[in-house]
């Protein structure tokens, strides 16, 4: 194999230089926690305040993810990529390198027919084991949430997702925008409505969500033009942790 497509020796070479660029090591729970309202959308005051994404080749990956990928593992005893290795790759969340416009990292449920049957602990491994990539100042911004609710998505399979959050995340969560379906009832408007979570949340339109998120920090299922290969993303993150786990022990 060429060892410049191996992602193990990129995952070595891109190492190299990981603990100059970050922050040294934090608990993989380190994430800490308003925005305008937006236009045509239904924004609520918390207490504070999918097809595969198959891009292609992508020659700015590197670049555009490098300060998630670089992200030095924080505990040998928390959870590794490979240990999420099958939720990652249900494409029930991602974590893209996005940022909104207050720098804040974006995490994005995206349309997808796999949360009809994924479990509330499905989510609380992912969410831990994501909100614990980005360097410590990015998580100290509060992640942005993006939940597409459009397609097939029903509101009895967005709330669970929302209960997590707030259950077990709630601090580290600045927003969640919801997307809202084209047939989206008053009477879920209005439950959304009556919670109260220790975030926003922000009931919109695709359109309107460019009032927060700049649409060259969303990937192309949500109209933007952040690129972003997941396969890649996932192969890439697996194989820098490897590196970095054998590494400790030497």
């Amino acid at each position: 194999m060429n060892p410049s497509s191996d992602p193990r020796a990129l995952a070595h070479q891109h190492a190299q230089g990981a603990h100059s660029e970050h922050h040294p090591p934090h608990g993989a729970h380190g994430a800490h926690g308003g925005a305008q309202r937006a236009h045509g959308g239904h924004h609520h005051h918390g207490a504070h305040g999918g097809p595969p994404h198959a891009a292609g080749p992508n020659p700015n990956f590197a670049q555009d993810n490098s300060r998630l990928l670089m992200s030095i593992p924080r505990t040998v005893n928390g959870l590794r990529c490979m240990d999420v290795l099958r939720e990652m790759e249900e494409q029930l969340l991602l974590l893209s390198g996005g940022r909104d416009r207050r720098g804040g990292a974006i995490l994005t449920f995206p349309q997808s027919p796999r949360r009809e049957r994924a479990k509330p602990e499905d989510y609380r491994r992912l969410l831990e084991y994501l909100l614990g990539v980005p360097c410590e100042d990015v998580r100290e911004l509060g992640f942005t949430v993006v939940i597409d609710m459009r397609g097939n998505s029903s509101w009895s399979t967005v709330k669970p997702i929302l209960k997590v959050l707030q259950d077990y995340f709630g601090s580290a969560i600045h927003t969640a925008h919801i997307i809202k379906p084209d047939t989206f009832w008053q009477k879920q408007r209005t439950n959304l409505g009556s919670q109260k979570y220790k975030f926003e949340t922000n009931l919109t339109s695709l359109e309107a969500l460019s009032k927060f998120i700049d649409p060259s920090q969303l990937t192309s299922d949500l109209d933007g033009s952040l690129s972003y290969d997941h396969g890649i993303w996932i192969e890439m993150r697996c194989a820098l942790e490897d590196y970095l786990w054998q590494s400790s022990d030497l």
